[in-house]
């Protein structure tokens, strides 16, 4: 099973129970990615650095999508 979190932005401050959700998953041995359509400067902050692979997607335009895909719009496609 593989679980992907998509997030407004990864890692910060104000969601630490999201950090440790996704930390708890995957200590279940469960393949976790999170998408993050940004990050914050507040997420240095935290106690815990993401353990977990975090792909960035880019807000861009449509042109976009017929360009080089991104991390995270590969780890949507099948295997």
């Amino acid at each position: 099973m593989r679980v992907l979190y998509l997030l407004r932005y990864y890692p910060t401050l104000t969601e630490t129970f999201v950090a440790e959700e996704i930390g708890a998953v995957a200590e279940r041995g469960i393949a976790v990615s999170v998408a993050a359509l940004g990050s914050r400067a507040d997420g240095a902050l935290q106690d815990r650095s993401p353990t977990v692979p975090v792909h960035p997607v880019p807000r861009r335009s449509v042109a976009w999508r017929l360009q080089k895909k991104s991390a995270g719009q590969r780890w949507l496609e099948p295997h």
